[in-house]
């Protein structure tokens, strides 16, 4: 998702300010202090020309293209502590709660003390952001009750399967293989006919063959969904080979959360992937997506995160601390 520079308010307003961030990007850190002094001066002398939404996020986007996050906490409190900014200080906040995944937890307190009884659009705005990080909910989420916004949308999480009986027995699940080519590569509820099978006994060679090349063929669902039965099906051996497929696919925002889940049903026996799932969880800042908003991405980055949490408790000897 990005942002046009020429839809952020009054054009003659924004030249200077413009200019001011395209120069703090380019420029070494010992002109940072005097290139950010200039910019608040010129951002608090156009604030009624700007559009809030605008000047924040691509001044948020600025500052996270240069690492700058503790800084950016502190601009936000400077702005919002002077009624003339304080609209773009609200949304410099949500924009820092899209880019860093500590922004919430640490801006959250912050922007409830400077709202108000009655607040606008631009701290609606940056409370329903706020709200998506399940963290900022679980930390700071009592001071929200009675602010007047409306929260993101929970994801549609897919139904959890109940103890039901299986959709599928032994003899079903292989009258069902026997119509399926050798070198099928998507099948719905795979694992749980190839579980059923595994259950009765070893797998035929033709059965086999099914399985690896769900597997094997071609990273995705299936890949994810299938590899914990292959191990169980080949054994120990076949671990580092599943590893080295799964791991390069837990940040990707697509099928990311497929290869975690996978990773959690291998349990402890996956625990040579610890590092990577623990590397995805303490990221500072969002992983890259790609949504229709930067709300949405800034979701997309939080399932991950929820998902690679539930990893580590599944793949770990000894539980490890719920800590992002």
């Amino acid at each position: 998702m990005t942002w046009r520079e020429d839809a952020v308010g009054d054009g003659a307003a924004m030249t200077i300010p413009l200019t001011l961030l395209t120069s703090l990007r380019a420029a070494a850190p010992a002109r940072w202090p005097s290139l950010d002094a200039a910019l608040f001066a010129e951002v608090r002398e156009a604030a009624p020309r700007l559009d809030p939404e605008g000047i924040g996020q691509l001044w948020g986007r600025a500052l996270h293209t240069l690492g700058r996050e503790t800084h950016t906490y502190a601009l936000v409190a400077r702005l919002l502590a002077d009624p003339i900014t304080r609209d773009i200080g609200a949304q410099l906040a949500r924009a820092a709660c899209q880019l860093w995944r500590a922004a919430a937890v640490e801006l959250l307190p912050l922007l409830v003390r400077s709202g108000g009884p009655q607040i606008g659009p631009a701290f609606a705005d940056a409370f329903r952001t706020a709200s998506i990080s399940e963290e900022a909910m679980r930390v700071h989420g009592a001071l929200l009750r009675g602010v007047p916004f409306e929260p993101y949308p929970k994801p549609r999480r897919p139904p959890t399967p109940t103890a039901a009986v299986p959709a599928h027995d032994p003899v079903s699940a292989a009258a069902l293989l026997a119509g399926k080519p050798i070198g099928v590569t998507r099948l719905d509820r795979a694992p749980e006919i190839f579980g059923v099978l595994l259950d009765a006994g070893p797998l035929t060679f033709r059965q086999a063959a099914q399985l690896y090349n769900l597997t094997f063929r071609w990273p995705g669902r299936s890949q994810a969904q299938c590899a914990p039965v292959w191990l169980r099906h080949a054994g120990p051996g076949a671990l580092r080979r599943l590893l080295a497929l799964m791991t390069p696919y837990l940040d990707d925002y697509a099928i990311g959360e497929c290869y975690l889940r996978g990773l959690g049903r291998m349990g402890p026996q996956a625990s040579a992937a610890l590092p990577d799932v623990t590397a995805l969880i303490d990221r500072r800042t969002r992983i890259p997506c790609n949504d229709s908003t930067p709300d949405g991405e800034m979701a997309l980055d939080e399932r991950l995160l929820a998902a690679a949490l539930s990893a580590r408790r599944a793949m770990s000897p000894r539980p490890a601390a719920d800590t992002a």
